[in-house]
């Protein structure tokens, strides 16, 4: 496996984990600010791991 390989096959994971992490937020009613904060928390985090995908991505076209 070369290095473009890994960091795509990374990449994907990432991908992965944001999007169950995404799916394990509860759906339906507002229960109240401490809700509301986490969910913001764990949006941020979905967003972030998004981003280091996207840059593992580059790098992996970048030594392909």
């Amino acid at each position: 496996m070369d290095d473009g390989y890994r960091a795509g096959m990374h990449a994907g994971h990432l991908r992965r984990i944001a999007l169950e992490l995404e799916r394990s937020l509860p759906s339906g009613e507002w229960r109240g600010p401490s809700e509301l904060e986490c969910r913001l928390r764990v949006m941020d985090i979905h967003s972030d791991l998004h981003r280091v995908a996207r840059l593992l991505e580059i790098a992996a076209r970048e030594s392909a």
